[in-house]
């Protein structure tokens, strides 16, 4: 059973009206629109964050029990327009990244809908300076010189 869906709203680019419609989600044409429409909705694409290390008092870098949790992040970031991004895990352990990373294979493989969002991972360290100043706020204690084998394994995870 075909299912089709009509927005019109104002484009981001110039407020002109357009009409959008959509057959079985997926965008089926995009025209023109001379209708009134009201003056604050607006489309345009879906924004792309690259860098999120967690949102709505969800968090990347906290290992969960369920990682369906963490399914609602890209759920609310979407919420908000911003359609695809990138998971921040910051410096941490070895040990404790490569937990974090799985913990993050796993939220992909079993939501769909989290597999549609996250487009990577945004590894922040540890291969950072362990001065203070450059470091931020990187615990000293888990800054590394650059493993290319240790980088590798993640990879694989």
């Amino acid at each position: 059973m075909e299912s089709k869906l009509t927005l019109q709203a104002r484009s981001f680019q110039d407020g002109h009206g357009v009409e959008i419609e959509i057959s079985n989600g997926e965008i089926s044409s995009v025209q023109s629109s001379k209708k009134e429409l009201p003056t604050d909705i607006f489309i345009g694409p879906g924004l792309y964050d690259i860098q999120v290390n967690g949102y709505a008092g969800l968090d990347y870098n906290l290992a969960e029990n369920q990682t369906t949790s963490l399914g609602q992040i890209s759920k609310r970031l979407n919420q908000e327009g911003v359609t695809t991004h990138y998971p921040t895990l910051i410096t941490n352990s070895p040990s404790e990244i490569s937990r974090l990373i799985k913990q993050l294979v796993h939220l992909r493989e079993s939501d769909e809908f989290a597999m549609s969002s996250i487009d990577g991972i945004h590894l922040e360290g540890p291969f950072i300076s362990p001065e203070d100043g450059p470091r931020g706020a990187h615990p000293k204690a888990h800054v590394i010189p650059p493993d290319w084998d240790l980088f590798q394994k993640w990879q694989e995870e």
